[in-house]
């Protein structure tokens, strides 16, 4: 979010909230340049909760914008499983992949989600031995996930390690 007033995701939280019962979280403002990011994350309260939150402030120099990991549990059941939310820098994938998938716990329930300018211009095949072993990708390379007309790349991903497949995603 780069919305430095915060106006717009008080307003998208708040409609969803009120309407549909969600909580929300908003990380610190990130990023090692001018341009400062913050990521929010929407959550049904009555379903999850998180236990843990990490702004990764000790990855700040391993990223353009650091991940933001938040370990959760269900409400009503000792289930449990992380969310690493991440933008990688464009400029920067192969080396930000290579630095994620070595800070991150391969057991357990993960999943990572956001941009990662994993297509494309960014991220050619000859750089796809990242995040293979242990990792599916669940939004393939086919899919588009821009808004332009101009575009067919997968930017925005989904992976799920091993047991996360295994829980979510079955055989």
């Amino acid at each position: 979010i780069r919305d430095s007033t915060g106006e717009a995701w008080k307003k998208l939280c708040s409609s969803f909230s009120q309407e549909y019962g969600y909580s929300c979280y908003i990380s610190r403002r990130v990023g090692s340049t001018q341009m400062k990011e913050q990521y929010g994350v929407l959550y049904r309260s009555e379903r999850v909760y998180p236990l843990a939150v990490s702004d990764s402030n000790h990855l700040y120099l391993s990223f353009e914008r650091p991940p933001l990991i938040i370990n959760w549990q269900y409400a009503n059941a000792s289930y449990k499983f992380t969310t690493v939310t991440v933008h990688i820098d464009p400029d920067q994938v192969r080396e930000e992949l290579e630095n994620l998938e070595a800070a991150l716990l391969v057991s357990g329930n993960v999943l990572i989600i956001g941009d990662l300018n994993a297509d494309c211009d960014y991220y050619d095949e000859t750089h796809k031995n990242v995040f293979t072993a242990n990792w599916t990708w669940v939004v393939p390379d086919y899919a588009d996930t821009t808004v332009s007309n101009n575009t067919d790349c997968a930017y925005d991903r989904i992976i799920l390690n091993d047991d996360a497949m295994e829980e979510y995603g079955g055989s």
